[in-house]
Formats: C-alpha cells, structure tokens, sequence
C-alpha cells in the first residue's frame, strides 16, 4: 500500500493513512470516541448495543474510515446475535470524504477509466493548442489585410510610376521621342532644301 507523504509526514491513524493533518486529526478523535463507548459499553447486553449503535447513526459521529470499521464490526457482532431481527439493524451510511473508491475498495483503476481520463486530458490539450492556432492565424490574417489595404492606398496616392502605369509611360516616352525625332528631321530637311 502507497504511503501519502508530504514534505516526510505521513498520517497515519490506527493503520490507516490519512491524506492530510485533518483527516487524521479527526480520526483521532473518532479513536477516542470509539475507545470511550467501548470501555463503557455492556457488549453482553445486545439491547444496549443495539441502542448505542442506533444513536451512533443517527447522530452521524463517524465520518472516518476508522469510525466506519467500528460501525461495521457493532453491525455485524448484532447480526450475529440470536434473537436479534437483521432487518432491525440498519445499514451505515457512507459519506464522500473526497477519496477514490475505487481505490478504498482495494481495486485498481482500471485501463478503461485511465483511457478515457487521459483522452480527455489530451482532447482539452489539443482543444486549447487550436484555440491557440486560431488566434495567431486570426492575428497573422488582420496583420496581413492591413499590410495590402495600406499598399493600395500608398500606389493609388503616391504620383510616382508603379508596376502597374509602367507600360504607358514607357509607350508615352517613346512616342515624344519619336516626335522629337520626326521635328528634328523635318528641321534638318528644311535645312537642306533651303542649302
């Protein structure tokens, strides 16, 4: 059996372990109470026990694994006894004090519950990490929009050429010079004639 132990302490309470200083303070007290009743307790005289073990059920005063053992071992030293009606004996209720009962019952956990607590472990991790991804691309996509909606407004505001009127001002330079060279000649032509 696994000892839990915190920074070396370990409680233990009449050879249960406890997980914490609460837990086994409170057994404690359940030992004492438990010792008390025994000592002043007619175990010859089932009346008497049966009456002690309804007045313990009915005021809840166990809440301990410890208290639970005595409350079984009175349970069934009356179901034992002749002349006492079984179904006059009541069953003992078992609060949760937040342990695995599967554990307390002496089994293990099986594969199947391990599977399915690491698959959900694992599905909220992959579950976060695409929450993750979603926002960077969500991030990356505005950044990204942003970037073209400004290169838009700097070539539609912006007087020099671009990619875009390359070809006209080529096709308009050409056609000056052209006509440049159409003028000259004509002038050079002119000269001539008049030579």
């Amino acid at each position: 059996m696994e000892q839990k132990e915190l920074d070396g302490k370990v409680w233990e309470v009449s050879g249960f372990v406890f997980e914490n200083e609460d837990q086994a303070k409170l057994a404690k007290k359940e030992v004492e109470g438990i010792q008390y009743i025994h000592d002043n307790m007619n175990m010859d005289n089932p009346q008497m026990v049966q009456e002690i073990y309804q007045r313990i059920m009915a005021q809840e005063l166990f809440h301990t694994p410890i208290g639970y053992a005595y409350l079984k071992e009175l349970q069934d030293y009356l179901k034992g006894l002749p002349g006492v009606d079984a179904s006059e004996i009541p069953g003992i209720p078992v609060k949760d004090m937040g342990l695995d009962l599967d554990h307390v019952a002496g089994k293990e956990k099986s594969g199947e519950h391990q599977n399915e607590n690491a698959d959900k472990n694992s599905e909220e991790k992959q579950e976060t990490k695409l929450q993750k991804r979603c926002r960077i691309l969500l991030s990356v996509n505005i950044v990204l929009v942003i970037i073209i909606i400004a290169m838009f407004a700097i070539s539609l505001t912006s007087g020099s050429t671009t990619i875009l009127n390359y070809e006209t001002k080529i096709i308009n330079k050409y056609e000056e010079w052209e006509q440049e060279l159409d003028e000259r000649e004509a002038a050079l032509d002119a000269l001539e004639k008049q030579n």
